[in-house]
């Protein structure tokens, strides 16, 4: 057996374990956000608070005055979430066609 081998086998072991564990602690200390009160995220125009800065951010957007409008009727949203469940319920075949893989036209 060589030295690189068994080097490899510890950092394997050891190091790569300690990465994996750590990413595991960071993503369970951001899940516990969800189940927590706190809301460290506050809106720069209002005075709501978000548990996540994409809640935030995601929210901000409807003081911009952006709106997300369908492009096959005259509905609008403010959220592209709600654009994105209209089109699934509303325009479900336009959804599976953007959805199929074949590229279709730019």
């Amino acid at each position: 057996m060589t030295d690189s081998s068994n080097l490899a086998r510890h950092i394997e072991a050891v190091h790569m374990q300690l990465i994996i564990k750590t990413c595991e602690l960071r993503s369970l200390y951001i899940h516990k956000r969800v189940h927590s009160e706190n809301r460290p995220y506050a809106c720069s125009h209002c005075p709501k608070r978000f548990k996540s800065s994409f809640g935030r951010n995601t929210h901000q957007l409807t003081h911009t005055g952006i709106i997300f409008s369908c492009q096959h009727c005259d509905k609008s949203y403010r959220y592209k979430a709600q654009l994105n469940i209209h089109m699934r319920k509303l325009h479900p075949e336009l959804v599976a066609e953007n959805t199929d893989g074949s590229g279709g036209p730019d």
